[in-house]
């Protein structure tokens, strides 16, 4: 049933890891393997990146924003979100990846 399971959630899984590490962490149980913690921890970290970045340009987020940001906070939130932004124009006009800027 657990083979079952897994196989049934391995193309989820496959968006963080390889085959290879699927079977390494779910069918041997082997979850502190040192290749594969790397690869789910820096695609999960680029998938957070993106997904941040996507988020701070929503209304919804920029309505908080304005309820609770003020003063330097605000304009410390705005630059930081700034640097982003550009950070990521940069990276990818020279031709780096996204996971770079992580």
């Amino acid at each position: 049933m657990y083979l079952d399971l897994i196989r049934t959630i391995t193309p989820l899984l496959l968006i963080f890891m390889t085959e290879e590490c699927v079977d390494i962490i779910f069918i041997k149980f082997n979850i502190l393997h040192a290749d594969c913690l790397k690869l789910i921890i820096s695609k999960g970290l680029g998938y957070a990146i993106v997904a941040g970045l996507c988020l701070s340009n929503s209304p919804d987020w920029q309505d908080l924003q304005q309820r609770f940001y003020c003063g330097v906070i605000s304009c410390y939130f705005r630059f930081g979100n700034f640097l982003c932004h550009y950070e990521c124009v940069v990276q990818l006009r020279t031709g780096f990846t996204i996971q770079y800027v992580g």
